[in-house]
């Protein structure tokens, strides 16, 4: 009898993996959703919108983007995902934000960006980019800081708070001696608003909500926050160019909630390195002066590694908070 038990015991595990086998072999057989913790608009909501239509052909299911909007830098929506069942229906596009520098700002975040989700691949990488409202007589970063120095206080910045935008702006400020007041948004595209509208002097985000108001001349360029100017928008000059030693690339990628199991990873990174590869998303994302990506898992866990203690450090060295 005990015999008899001991093999029914060392059976289950077999029986267990067989089960998960079959499983990811049938995945995906039903919607898969895609949650975006920000409002729709913003920059990584128009990543995610074009590659959850590629993701639906090559996967032959529907993927939804699924906007759920709570503040604190996107962390309550992560929080919703790392908590999900781990099994590849609920993914989210993680970024530098949600997975580097939300976590640092909010010590509550309910998630832990290198235990609570399994990296599934890059995505994209953009220049986050300070631009002026219409009503600014200033073209270049010198102009501005010039102003700014002599006028403390004075102008105003918006950006998505607990995001890169806002750990960005505040690390240009330290590099050029300036007082510029920051003003918190909950998201890119109501900044965007405002900053079209007037309401605040300067706005930093990532080059792909702006992109189309540069081009039509609506907003002026002033910097790029790049390691090198983008080949979409050549004529912006880096912060580097300007003698300011600022980078804030914003990077995204595909995520799902730790657990998931390695074939269904598999599948979904194989995914999109194959839709990367198609001229329609390879073209919408540069049409968003990004770079389309892709990769492995384990080339992106790494990166979001080196990315977790990077700006986490910058919070503490600029001393900025969310708001």
């Amino acid at each position: 009898m005990k015999t008899t038990r001991r093999l029914i015991f060392a059976a289950i595990p077999a029986f267990a993996l067989a089960a998960i086998d079959v499983f990811a072999d049938s995945y995906p057989d039903r919607r898969i959703t895609m949650v975006i913790p920000f409002p729709a608009g913003g920059p990584t909501d128009a990543i995610a919108r074009p590659l959850a239509q590629a993701l639906s052909a090559s996967l032959g299911q529907p993927v939804i983007v699924e906007n759920r909007v709570g503040g604190a830098g996107g962390t309550l929506g992560m929080r919703d995902v790392a908590r999900a069942a781990p099994d590849g229906y609920t993914l989210t596009l993680g970024t530098v934000s949600t997975l580097a520098v939300a976590p640092a700002f909010y010590k509550d975040a309910g998630f832990d960006p290198l235990t609570s989700f399994v990296p599934i691949g890059t995505v994209s990488s953009e220049s986050t980019v300070l631009v002026a409202a219409p009503h600014m007589t200033a073209t270049t970063l010198e102009e501005i800081v010039a102003y700014a120095k002599a006028n403390p206080g004075k102008l105003t910045y918006g950006a998505a708070t607990g995001t890169i935008a806002q750990v960005a702006g505040e690390l240009l400020k330290l590099s050029t001696g300036t007082n510029i007041v920051f003003v918190p948004y909950k998201g890119g595209a109501a900044g965007l608003t405002d900053v079209l509208g007037g309401q605040v002097d300067l706005f930093v985000t990532a080059t792909s909500i702006v992109t189309p108001f540069i081009r039509a001349g609506k907003l002026k360029p002033l910097t790029m926050m790049n390691e090198e100017r983008l080949p979409q928008l050549p004529d912006i000059p880096t912060a580097r160019e300007s003698g300011y030693d600022v980078v804030a690339d914003f990077w995204t990628g595909l995520v799902a909630p730790a657990g998931t199991p390695p074939a269904i990873v598999a599948k979904l990174n194989a995914a999109i390195n194959k839709v990367l590869a198609t001229p329609e998303l390879r073209n919408a994302i540069l049409m968003l002066s990004a770079q389309p990506k892709g990769g492995t898992s384990e080339a992106f866990a790494k990166l979001i590694a080196a990315e977790v203690p990077k700006w986490a450090g910058v919070i503490q060295m600029s001393g900025t908070r969310a708001y």
